[in-house]
């Protein structure tokens, strides 16, 4: 009789434990805790996203003369971040600059982000700082191109003397417009060739 109480008093203890353990288990799981801060991923998806928000802009730019590629990169690069907080859970961010300065260059397209804030993960802090994106897109070149057709002085002539890295489309919309679409061989986005659309 006593082996067996003791048999049983082994069992429920063992019971007990297990079920011990499970609700510890359980706790555990649904309880969330903080992820440990990663600052790699982080930089990451932010320099992902300036990189969005210069491709972006220079499309943009590139269909519509009228636009400012500046203040779209500000625009597509804040859509992009949205709420970080809830993409990195667990994280506090405070931002102090969303605004990267656009270079329009005569090879290069760029937007650098010197400080855009300060992540936090209970008392660690991490300074959000040093972000680049670039592109092979020589926006300013032929931004100057663009602007020379649409004066319309000695047009056929600067048509005649093109350089040979621009390739023209014009189409007479009516007898005062045209639509034309200026080929850039050498910029490229996405491996394909840039082009710029505007109506003369």
């Amino acid at each position: 009789m006593k082996n067996a109480q003791i048999v049983l008093y082994m069992v429920l203890g063992l019971v007990i434990f297990l079920v011990f353990l499970g609700l510890i288990n359980l706790v555990v799981n649904l309880v969330p805790g903080n992820k440990v801060i990663s600052p790699t991923d982080v930089t990451q998806y932010i320099t992902n996203c300036l990189n969005l928000g210069l491709t972006c802009s220079l499309y943009t730019a590139g269909l519509n003369s009228q636009t400012e590629p500046t203040s779209y990169t500000e625009n597509a690069f804040k859509n992009c971040l949205g709420d970080l907080s809830q993409k990195f859970k667990g994280n506090k961010f405070t931002f102090t600059n969303t605004k990267p300065s656009l270079q329009l260059n005569d090879e290069t397209s760029s937007a650098t982000l010197s400080q855009l804030g300060e992540m936090q993960n209970g008392n660690t802090k991490k300074t959000l700082e040093s972000f680049a994106a670039q592109n092979n897109v020589a926006f300013r070149k032929i931004n100057e191109l663009k602007e020379k057709l649409l004066l319309n002085k000695g047009k056929s002539k600067l048509i005649q003397n093109l350089d040979p890295r621009y390739f023209l489309n014009i189409y007479q919309i009516d007898d005062s417009k045209e639509a034309v679409i200026i080929t850039d061989k050498q910029s490229k986005i996405n491996e394909n060739e840039y082009k710029v659309l505007f109506v003369n």
